[in-house]
């Protein structure tokens, strides 16, 4: 029997779901919000919006940057262990945060510890759901992906309320022990056993699944994937949009307070919604992607991962437009309705990423493809927020971080739009380059 007929689609695959949903609240929750509790820490320590969007990028860059170490783990010590284990790093750059002295010691903590700690637990996250799911792929990654947005609407008004009762180191010390019960998750995260799987007639699958995978073989993958014209295009758009991804997210509180005159609690409803559509978008998106679009001629309309490209390729081009023109967005209304069709939209670059990785490389380079865009995807995070932050401290105003920010997001989509045009000349590449 072939290798994908041994996906379950289901079973024990939806405890998983649930899991990496459950690990997404835990570590958006902290990412999306950190917002809220910087502008206290900016005044804490009388630092600058440069220095705290620093500790933001390398939160989010070394999170993502250590995906091929995390891939390593998982191949060597599988998907629990590797949670279990980046649960108690950032768990302990979180309890050392609540008693840092200097911005500085705070930036080390939060990015570093908990950067490599988020990013051990992130990338086993995503792929043992990428794993257990083949024709519900879409809609299973959406779910765990609406973790996210859950979290961002959770913690939006709960950081705020305690940065506000207890301070910031209240905001560390309540996150520690959320990030020691990610380690109860990752229990759950358990491998294939051949005898899980049913009608198998060899172990095909757990072969070449990306726990299991040889060096040699991810050594192989990537020389493979760098010679494909196709995912190096498709990297450097995912670049361009991990540039502007995060900023308009983190300065949408410094613009509702200081631009619009806003309270902290509005700003912290505003994340909230944004944190809603997000959520909503992220399960839409996905359940949109396993669909086939009747309403096209039935040779393109059948296609679900040309379907899903250009769906993807539609809501970033939309968000980089939204960004570009949030300076029309003046009142507290407004800007809750940006927010919420920024956040809707921005979920296609979490629910169909993997998925659209999937149709372009084959569920055999999943793993070293996705270690790949974890790198741009970390080399982008890390670069954005601060020259977003420099543009903010340089002109006063937040406007020129939105505005480069939606520059970004929309030519990451205009460059795969004419790449792709052509439907005919869209080429996957599920073998290797020549």
């Amino acid at each position: 029997m072939k290798a994908q007929n041994a996906v379950p689609d289901g079973g024990w695959g939806w405890v998983i779901v649930f899991g990496s949903f459950l690990l997404h609240i835990a570590m958006d929750g902290f990412v999306y919000p950190l917002g809220v509790v910087s502008e206290a820490l900016v005044t804490e320590f009388a630092s600058t919006t440069t220095i705290s969007a620093l500790m933001l990028a390398l939160l989010t860059g070394i999170t993502l940057g250590v995906g091929p170490l995390a891939s390593a783990l998982t191949t060597r010590f599988g998907c629990r262990l590797t949670v279990i284990s980046g649960a108690f790093l950032a768990a302990l750059g979180s309890f050392l945060s609540a008693f840092a002295s200097s911005m500085w010691m705070i930036t080390f903590f939060v990015g570093v510890l908990i950067g490599v700690g988020c990013g051990l637990i992130y990338c086993p996250a995503v792929l043992i759901v990428t794993i257990y799911f083949e024709k519900k792929r879409s809609l299973a990654t959406g779910m765990m992906a609406c973790g996210a947005g859950v979290g961002t609407i959770l913690f939006g008004p709960i950081d705020d309320f305690v940065v506000r009762t207890y301070g910031w180191r209240g905001f560390f010390f309540m996150f520690s022990i959320l990030f020691i019960a990610c380690s109860l998750v990752g229990v759950t995260f358990r491998s294939f056993e051949k005898n899980q799987l049913k009608d198998v007639e060899s172990d095909e699958f757990l072969r070449e699944s990306p726990e299991v995978k040889s060096i040699e073989e991810s050594q192989q993958n990537n020389k493979d994937l760098l010679k494909s014209s196709t995912f190096l295009l498709y990297l450097i758009s995912f670049l361009m949009t991990c540039i502007g991804y995060n900023s308009p997210i983190y300065f949408l509180p410094k613009r509702a307070q200081e631009a619009l005159g806003l309270t902290s609690s509005d700003a912290a409803w505003i994340l909230s919604i944004y944190g809603v559509n997000n959520t909503i978008g992220r399960f839409v998106l996905g359940w949109i992607g396993d669909k086939e679009f009747t309403f096209l001629p039935s040779d393109i309309g059948k296609d679900k991962p040309r379907n899903r490209l250009f769906l993807y390729i539609c809501c970033l081009t939309l968000c980089g437009f939204l960004c570009i023109g949030v300076g029309f967005f003046q009142s507290f209304l407004t800007l809750c309705i940006f927010a919420g069709i920024f956040g809707f939209l921005l979920a296609a670059a979490v629910s169909l990423v993997s998925v659209i990785l999937v149709d372009l490389v084959g569920i055999e380079k999943i793993g070293s493809a996705f270690g790949i865009v974890l790198v741009a995807q970390a080399i982008g995070t890390l670069i954005g927020p601060p020259i977003a932050g420099w543009l903010s401290d340089l002109s006063g105003d937040s406007l020129w971080s939105f505005v480069f920010s939606g520059l970004n997001l929309t030519f990451s989509g205009v460059i795969l739009l004419l790449r792709f045009a052509n439907l005919k000349n869209l080429l996957f590449i599920s073998e290797p380059a020549n």
